[in-house]
């Protein structure tokens, strides 16, 4: 998943990383369970639902 996320601040990787392991954790399974990193990110929305027009507009360019 980390080559996937080549671009993004460290901190957003770190906290990614760790909710994954909190839900791996807590559900006792995998949160996205792909065969690569296209696959998992193609599993996230499906998981975590489609994010709307709103969530987008709040999305800092910088």
């Amino acid at each position: 998943m980390v080559s996937c996320a080549r671009n993004l601040p460290r901190i957003a990787i770190d906290l990614w990383w760790r909710g994954c392991i909190l839900a791996e954790i807590l559900w006792d399974k995998l949160p996205f369970p792909g065969s690569d990193c296209h696959h998992q990110l193609s599993i996230i929305p499906d998981v975590l639902g489609t994010p709307s027009l709103d969530d987008f507009d709040s999305i800092s360019p910088h």
